[in-house]
């Protein structure tokens, strides 16, 4: 089975509820995570082009392992949409619209996710259970 990477900020309150969120709906252990501020995420990143300094971004690489596709921001999220359940996998229709138009919506939650949300002091340990998940 081919294994989707998960890339993101690991010091971000949003982001950490992002990951236990897709860990707890991941019933075809589909992925794999990620911090961008890891030597993991920095590799993946600089490998597929990506500016892994640009925290605010979820980035999803498809068959990170094999034939890999980059997406980031809204465009990612709603990929990792399709494969969380038939509640989620309803949003992923807004996938095939462009991204300068799902994006900007996705930038106004990126630029507040730290006020809304706060910063963590670290990247959170996982759990034994989890720690497969992690590449980091």
């Amino acid at each position: 089975m081919k294994s989707d990477l998960i890339l993101y900020d690991g010091e971000c309150g949003l982001c950490d509820r992002t990951v236990q969120f897709v860990l707890a709906r991941d019933r075809q252990d589909r992925y794999v995570f990620a911090p961008l501020q890891s030597a993991v995420g920095q590799e993946q990143a600089t490998k597929h082009g990506l500016d892994a300094s640009e925290l605010s971004s979820f980035i999803l690489i498809e068959d990170y392992d094999g034939n890999a596709h980059a997406y980031l921001r809204a465009k990612a999220a709603l990929r990792v949409c399709r494969h969380l359940g038939l509640g989620w996998k309803v949003l992923s229709i807004f996938g095939v619209l462009p991204a300068w138009l799902i994006d900007p919506f996705y930038n106004f939650v990126a630029r507040r996710r730290i006020k809304w949300f706060g910063r963590l002091e670290s990247c959170r340990l996982p759990s034994p259970e989890q720690r497969a998940k992690f590449l980091a």
